[in-house]
C-alpha cells in the first residue's frame, strides 16, 4: 500500500492557486492507494496497477473540489477515476479492476480464444510502436542519469505510459467484443468521460509555465478569501474575466486559457471550450519559442475530442439500455439525467447546428420534470414559495430540480424548445412519463420471449431465478410478492437475463405466487417456481420445477407453486 507521493503533491501544489494549497495537500494525504499484482487472462503474465481501496471511493475525499450534476467527482489531488481500470501492459487487453480478484490477483471473467485472437490483432501493432518508444525513452533517461540502460527482453510498459483516454478506449471495446450489454458500455463509457473531465482540470506541469501561474494566481487570490472553499459558480466567472485581459503574458493568457477551458468543460459549454482553444491558437500561432505551449493547446483539442466521443458512447448506449429495459424504475430519473447533460454536453449553443444536441437533452429533462418519482408538484410549490429542495430532500426530487434549472438555462441561453416532448426519443421518454416503463408491469409492445431453447437452458433460467427467490426471503424476511419484484428491488439486476422471468424453451411465464411464513418454516420440497407449460426433455415431455431445497426436479405432471412435490 503506497500514499500519495510527497514529490508528485509538491509539484501540483507549485501550480495550483495559494488558495487551494491546503485543501490539495488534505485531499492528497488522505487519499490512500494500494499496488495490486494481477494475473493476464490473455497470457497468463503478471503485472502491476495502482487502485483506490473501495471504502476510498467517492465522497468527501475524492471530491473536495465538488461533483457535476451527472454525478463526477472533482479533487484538487488525484482523480478516482485513473483507478478503475487496468490494461494488460503485454497485449491491451482491459477491464474494470472490480474483475480481477484482489487478493491472489486471478481474472474472474472468462475470455475464450476467439476474444484472445482478437485482442492480439486489434491491439498488437500499436502495443509495439509504444513499446519501442517507451524503450528509446527509458535507456536516453538511463543514458542522462549514468545508469545502465533497461533489458529490452523484461521491460515492460507501465500503466503510466499508457494514456488514459487510451486505456479506457481499449477498455470499451474490449468489454464490446466480449458482448457486454448496452448498461456496462455507459457505464465504462461514462467513466471514461469523467476520467477526461478530471484530467481536463489539472493543472500541467511544465517549467516553461511557472510565470504564468504566478501572474494568473495573483489575480485570483485579490478576488477569492484565503481558504474558501472551491465553488465552480464562482469560480468560472472569475477565470472568465481573468482570460480576456489581453494584456497577461503569453505564458498568463495559456494558463488563464486552460483552466478556464477546464472549468467550462465541467459546467458543459461545449461552444465556450472551442472559443477558448481558437482565442488560444490564434494568440499562439506565431510566438516565437512557443511550440511548447501550442503543443499544450493542440493536446487540450484531442482531450476535447476524444471527450466527446465518450460523452456520445455514453448517452448512445443509456438510451438503448433503457429501450432495453435494463434498468428498474427506480434507477430511471439518475440514469436519464446522465443522458440529458450528455446531450447537452455535446451541445454547441449558438452555432450553426449546434443547439440540436441541447434540443434533444431539454425533452430528457421535461421527461425527468414530469416523473411521479422526481415530485412535480412538491418541486413547483417550493419554488412558488423561493426556496429549493433541503440537502436531506429526496434524491429523486433533487434530480427533478436539476432538470429544471437546466431547462431554464438552455432557455435563457436562446435554446427554442417547443415546450413538450417532440423530438426522436419521443417514443421511449413517453412510456417513461405515462406508461411505466421500468415498472415490471409494463409490458413493451415491441418486445416477446425467446424460444426454442433447450431444457438446459430453461433449466439455467430456472435455477437462478428460484436462488433469486430464496436470496430475497433470506434476506428480507419476506417472500417477493412477484418475479417482478426480483428486478425492482435488484436482485436479479436485468430481467432480461432471465428471459424476463418466461421460459426460453415455451415462452411461456414461469410461475411463482408468495408462499406463507417464512424461509425457515418453508419445507424443503416446496415448489416455488416451476414451468407453466411442460418441455421437451429425453424423458418426454417435463415441467420444470425449483423447491425450497434450491434444487431442480422435472415433473411428468402439473404442479402449483406453493404445493408440495410429490415424486
Amino acid at each position: 500500500m503506497t500514499k500519495f507521493p510527497s514529490r508528485l503533491l509538491s509539484g501540483i501544489a507549485r501550480l495550483l492557486p495559494v488558495v487551494m494549497i491546503a485543501l490539495c495537500w488534505q485531499s492528497a494525504v488522505a487519499l490512500d492507494m494500494r499496488n495490486l499484482d494481477l494475473i493476464s487472462p490473455i497470457n497468463g503474465q503478471r503485472f502491476v496497477v495502482v487502485s483506490v481501496p473501495p471504502t476510498q471511493r467517492g465522497g468527501e475525499t475524492l471530491a473536495d473540489m465538488g461533483a457535476d450534476d451527472d454525478g463526477c467527482r472533482h479533487s484538487s489531488g488525484a482523480a478516482e477515476y485513473d483507478y478503475y481500470i487496468a490494461t494488460d501492459p503485454r497485449s491491451y487487453f482491459s477491464a474494470l479492476i472490480a474483475e480481477w480478484d484482489d487478493k491472489n490477483g486471478s481474472f474472474r471473467g472468462q475470455i475464450n480464444n476467439e476474444v484472445k485472437a482478437w485482442v492480439d490483432k486489434e491491439f498488437n501493432s500499436q502495443l509495439q510502436v509504444d513499446i519501442n518508444k517507451s524503450f528509446q525513452t527509458a535507456i536516453a533517461i538511463a543514458k542522462a542519469r549514468g545508469v545502465p540502460p533497461p533489458d529490452r527482453r523484461s521491460f515492460v510498459l507501465s500503466q503510466g505510459d499508457i494514456p488514459i483516454e487510451r486505456r479506457y478506449d481499449y477498455t470499451y471495446r474490449c468489454y464490446a467484443k466480449r458482448g457486454a450489454r448496452p448498461a456496462a458500455l455507459a457505464k465504462v463509457a461514462l467513466m471514461g468521460a469523467w476520467a477526461l473531465r478530471c484530467r481536463a482540470n489539472l493543472p500541467i506541469a511544465h517549467q516553461s509555465l511557472s510565470g504564468g501561474y504566478s501572474e494568473v494566481n495573483d489575480k485570483v487570490t485579490r478576488r477569492v478569501k484565503d481558504g474558501e472553499r472551491f465553488s465552480l459558480a464562482k469560480w468560472l466567472p472569475i477565470y472568465r474575466a481573468i482570460f480576456k485581459d489581453e494584456r497577461l503574458t503569453n505564458e498568463g493568457y495559456l494558463v488563464a486559457g486552460l483552466t478556464t477551458f477546464g472549468m467550462e468543460m465541467r459546467d458543459g459549454n461545449y461552444g465556450n471550450c472551442q472559443t477558448i482553444l481558437g482565442k488560444l491558437t490564434e494568440r499562439l500561432k506565431d510566438v516565437k519559442d512557443g511550440e511548447v505551449m501550442r503543443g499544450i493547446v493542440r493536446s487540450r483539442m484531442t482531450l476535447q475530442r476524444e471527450y466527446l466521443q465518450f460523452v456520445g458512447r455514453t448517452a448512445t448506449h443509456f438510451m438503448e439500455a433503457i429501450n432495453n429495459e435494463e434498468f428498474p424504475r427506480a434507477k430511471l430519473p439518475e440514469t436519464m439525467l446522465v443522458v440529458a447533460e450528455c446531450l447537452r454536453r455535446q451541445a454547441a449553443i449558438g452555432q450553426p447546428g449546434g443547439d440540436a444536441p441541447a434540443i434533444r437533452a431539454i425533452d430528457w429533462y421535461l421527461a425527468i420534470a414530469k416523473m411521479p418519482e422526481t415530485q412535480p408538484k412538491l418541486r413547483e410549490e417550493a419554488r412558488s414559495q423561493g426556496r429549493v429542495p433541503s440537502a436531506d430532500a429526496p434524491y429523486e426530487m433533487q434530480i427533478g430540480w436539476i432538470a429544471d434549472r437546466q431547462i431554464e438555462s438552455l432557455t435563457k441561453a436562446g435554446v427554442i424548445h417547443p415546450g413538450s416532448i417532440a423530438g426522436p426519443d419521443k417514443g421511449l421518454l413517453n412510456a417513461i412519463v405515462f406508461d411505466g416503463l421500468g415498472t415490471a408491469e409494463f409490458i413493451s409492445p415491441f418486445w416477446k420471449p425467446a424460444t426454442g431453447a433447450t431444457q438446459a437452458d430453461c433449466a439455467l433460467i430456472l435455477d437462478l431465478i428460484g436462488k433469486a427467490v430464496l436470496d430475497y426471503t433470506f434476506r428480507k424476511e419476506e417472500w417477493p410478492s412477484s418475479l417482478g419484484t426480483l428486478w425492482e428491488r435488484e436482485v436479479i439486476h436485468d430481467r432480461n437475463y432471465v428471459n424476463r422471468f418466461y421460459c426460453p424453451v415455451t415462452g411461456k411465464p414461469y410461475l411463482y405466487k408468495p408462499l406463507p411464513g417464512n424461509i425457515t418454516n418453508t419445507s424443503p420440497n416446496t415448489v416455488v417456481v416451476v414451468t407453466s407449460e411442460p418441455v421437451p426433455t429425453n424423458q418426454g415431455p417435463r415441467y420444470g420445477v425449483f423447491l425450497g431445497n434450491a434444487t431442480i426436479v422435472w415433473s411428468a405432471v402439473p404442479v402449483k407453486p406453493g404445493e408440495p412435490y410429490k415424486p
